[in-house]
């Protein structure tokens, strides 16, 4: 007698080891989702650290000269983001790629002097804050 076909043990095996990879496969594509999700909202932190330099390098007449404001090391003081949006540093409308929404426009930069005497740039995202900063704003004038 010639048999045709699978036993319903063999089509259940194929069914567990197909289930198996599928799952691994979901499981490696959320995690490399969620790793280029994290690279590019860095890579957006990197810059909005940078235009703030900029920034203040080029309208030191409405905010108090780092030197005078800033004058012990780890002194601190915090330049609101949406500034940089109205200096056309930053687009309007920033997404943030962990998020999918726009770049919350009470979030701000601190400005920090450090050890070297140099200043730290540190974007500080008010979506992911979980308790409040009491920091000074390094604005003088509006």
């Amino acid at each position: 007698m010639n048999k045709k076909g699978f036993t319903l043990v063999e089509v259940l095996a194929v069914l567990i080891l197909l289930s198996i990879i599928l799952g691994m496969v979901v499981v490696n594509v959320n995690y490399f989702s969620n790793n280029r999700k994290e690279k590019d909202y860095n890579n957006i932190v990197n810059i909005i650290e940078k235009n703030t330099e900029i920034f203040v390098n080029d309208n030191e007449d409405l905010y108090i000269s780092v030197n005078d404001k800033l004058t012990n090391v780890g002194s601190k003081c915090k330049i609101e983001y949406i500034k940089l949006e109205e200096a056309n540093l930053m687009d309007k409308d920033t997404i943030n790629p962990k998020t999918g929404k726009e770049i919350n426009k009470e979030s701000y930069i601190r400005v920090k002097l450090n050890e070297d005497y140099d200043f730290e740039y540190t974007f500080v995202d008010k979506d992911e804050m979980l308790e409040t900063e009491d920091i000074e704003l390094c604005l003088t004038g509006n």
